[in-house]
């Protein structure tokens, strides 16, 4: 099933359904069998790029499994990241892309907290 995106400026893009099921917020509407184009009012075409550039790279992915328990254990480092260290090289290549002194950094930031995209931030 291809998905429908249009950006703030006014550009649509297609997508396929196994992208949109990555973004919480767009798996709504793929997964209601929404026909039309979802206007995304708050991402330009430029990040939107970006984004689905990242997603379709990560498609095919393992979707990360949260545990809750793991809360609940009082010998747990609460500083521990829960994500390990290794990036691929791709990811390193993608994420230098955007920087703070531009601002693109914090764009992308704000990106993944819109679309609730697991994988960017962890």
């Amino acid at each position: 099933m291809v998905f429908k995106v249009v950006s703030n400026d006014g550009e649509e893009f297609e997508i396929d359904d196994n992208i949109a099921q990555q973004s919480s917020i767009l798996k709504l509407y793929s997964d209601e069998g929404f026909s039309g184009s979802v206007p995304l009012s708050k991402v330009n075409s430029v990040f939107l790029r970006h984004i689905i550039e990242f997603c379709n790279h990560h498609k095919n992915d393992l979707q990360p499994e949260f545990d809750d328990d793991d809360d609940d254990d009082p010998n747990r480092d609460i500083y521990e990241s829960k994500r390990a260290d290794d990036i691929s090289e791709w990811d390193l290549n993608f994420t230098q892309q955007f920087t703070a002194k531009d601002g693109t950094l914090f764009d992308i930031i704000m990106l993944n907290f819109l679309f609730y995209i697991s994988m960017h931030i962890e």
